[in-house]
């Protein structure tokens, strides 16, 4: 019975090793980003400066995440390919969003902003400044909504 527990123990030990070995974020330099994702908040949101970045190593894969000064939020792929927008109850630039899905909210929503959109494995997932989420398929088409 002892040695069971002794193995148990060390077994729990070794298993939540593995877990934290597996999750971790560390903050890099700005200057570690790729240039793909520079140039995208160049772009998309000029002015900004990058506050800090964290590379983001987890069970969904590899990935860096910038936080901007205005309080924007930005996933990148390794790639620096952005997978995930969050504007924080501000409007995601329009550039950003896919024009089925921009028009689709222009014309059932109207002043309503777009202020997160999250690339998925189905499409995108947006939320509105209203609080309703929606989600598309990767052409537009809308799959659902929560209000």
């Amino acid at each position: 019975m002892k040695k069971s527990k002794i193995y148990f123990a060390a077994l729990l030990c070794m298993t939540m090793q593995a877990v934290s070995t597996f999750a971790q974020d560390v903050t890099v330099p700005t200057t570690q980003l790729p240039e793909a994702a520079k140039a995208f908040v160049q772009n998309y949101f000029p002015g900004q400066v990058i506050d800090y970045a964290v590379y983001d190593s987890d069970f969904d894969g590899d990935a860096y995440e910038a936080c901007l000064n205005n309080g924007v939020e930005i996933d990148f792929d390794l790639a620096g390919n952005w997978e995930m927008v969050d504007c924080n109850y501000n409007a995601v630039p329009y550039g950003i969003v896919p024009p089925p899905i921009a028009n689709f909210v222009d014309a059932h929503y109207g002043s309503t902003d777009i202020v997160k959109i999250d690339k998925e494995h189905y499409g995108y997932e947006v939320q509105l400044s209203n609080d309703i989420e929606l989600k598309f398929t990767a052409d537009g088409q809308l799959l659902a909504y929560d209000d």
